[in-house]
């Protein structure tokens, strides 16, 4: 599907770079005219998600996977953490407080990441973002650094929130944290038995 890359990437620079020019994560072009109703984004992403926490999304979405694949870090219901491979061609719809991570394939010999392109359409907004830690949800500000969070920042190390602050969702009540946390431990020791510590290793 390099075709359809071409034929999509506009003959410009990228609206957002984020990561910064000298690492940078991913450049976003604009399809469309910015608006409050409905967006189009073509995304070339060249490195991992933030690895410390999945994150969610401010509005309801759909991805295409155009070129190169990647790995879709999400959590089942249990608390487990699990890895799909999205190939290109494949369809990914999502809500926006489906928390997930992106984590590019590498290659066998080498190790290098392989960089991958996807078109985003988006719906309006309909909450604040932010990144699901151990503790509770934490702003999308308050985990990254950068006026519209482009670089790395304090990560889960910053507080949660209560209810009515920085928008919506709010930090994860106490009960379901610890319910959260329980929940993580009986995943760990039910992969432990199993001898697949892998999906274990992230937050």
């Amino acid at each position: 599907m390099n075709f359809i890359v071409r034929l999509l990437r506009p003959r410009r620079p990228p609206e957002v770079t984020i990561g910064g020019e000298d690492r940078p994560y991913m450049r976003r072009w604009w399809l469309i005219p910015r608006n409050r109703f409905a967006n189009a984004y073509l995304h070339h992403v060249l490195r991992d998600d933030d690895d410390r926490a999945l994150h969610d999304h401010p509005w309801l979405s759909c991805s295409i996977v155009l070129a190169g694949g990647y790995v879709e870090v999400m959590r089942r219901a249990d608390g487990c953490l699990i890895r799909r491979y999205r190939r290109p061609g494949a369809l990914v719809f999502r809500r926006a407080s489906t928390p997930h991570r992106l984590e590019l394939p590498r290659g066998e010999f080498d190790g290098v990441a392989a960089p991958s392109w996807s078109l985003l359409l988006t719906g309006p907004v309909l909450r604040s973002w932010g990144f699901r830690c151990r503790k509770g949800w934490i702003h999308w500000r308050d985990f990254t650094a950068g006026p519209s969070g482009e670089t790395v920042g304090a990560g889960c190390d910053r507080p949660t929130f209560k209810l009515g602050e920085r928008g919506w969702p709010p930090t994860t009540p106490s009960w379901s944290a610890i319910a959260g946390e329980w929940r993580r431990r009986r995943c760990a020791l039910r992969l432990v038995l199993d001898g697949d510590l892998q999906r274990w290793s992230a937050r």
